[in-house]
């Protein structure tokens, strides 16, 4: 693993830091898919906080949010 990482873009760099301060930067939304035939599920998802969409297609939900509420830390 690496203590930072460079973004390149037509061959300037135009941000470094942690790989995981990039992430945090630049990548605002997460998504999680997940499958369960659980009849209830969709609206338990609905409460998580933060949770912008919940789609639901073949027993597959697609969950998006917020960066912020998938930290594990």
């Amino acid at each position: 693993m690496c203590d930072r990482v460079a973004i390149i873009e037509h061959g300037r760099i135009i941000d470094i830091d942690s790989p995981d301060k990039l992430v945090d930067r630049h990548c605002p939304e997460r998504t999680i898919v997940l499958a369960t035939n659980d009849p209830r599920a969709e609206e338990y998802f609905r409460t998580i906080p933060r949770v912008d969409s919940v789609t639901l297609s073949d027993s597959r939900f697609t969950i998006r949010a917020a960066a912020t509420i998938w930290s594990l830390a």
